[in-house]
């Protein structure tokens, strides 16, 4: 069932994305990248915590 109302909403935003333009496959792989070249420290609790910028 949670699955399936993820689903839904995965669904809704695509069709948002199109009627605004957008192309969620190059803004994914755009996102992927960026998140792979920050750099992450434990923190006191260790939880992760960002150190870089980008």
């Amino acid at each position: 069932m949670r699955c399936t109302l993820v689903a839904d909403v995965f669904l809704y935003l695509v069709v948002i994305a199109e009627m605004q333009g957008g192309d969620l496959g190059a803004e994914d792989k755009r996102k992927i990248e960026k998140n792979a070249a920050r750099v992450y420290t434990a923190g006191p609790n260790g939880t992760l915590l960002r150190t870089s910028e980008e």
